[in-house]
């Protein structure tokens, strides 16, 4: 018995090292949600409903040229998009 305690106590900084070791773990990425809808303008602003009707969001443009897109494909005669 006092083989296995002395081996025990031998081998415990070696268990315990490895819960302390820091492991490269990867962040987190958040998956692309892809949307689909009809887009209309409201009062200046870009709006997105969903194809399920259950959301309705803001299309916010930074540097995308999202605005220009929907302007030459408004230029038809302004339907929903």
């Amino acid at each position: 018995m006092t083989c296995h305690r002395a081996l025990l106590f031998a081998l415990l900084p070696l268990f315990a090292g490895c819960q302390m070791l820091g492991w490269n773990e990867r962040a987190t990425v958040q998956p692309t949600e892809r949307l689909q809808g009809e887009i209309t303008r409201s009062e200046g602003l870009l709006l997105l409903r969903t194809c399920q009707g259950q959301r309705q969001l803001e299309l916010i443009d930074t540097a995308t040229g999202l605005e220009e897109d929907v302007q030459a494909l408004w230029s038809d005669g302004g339907q929903p998009l």
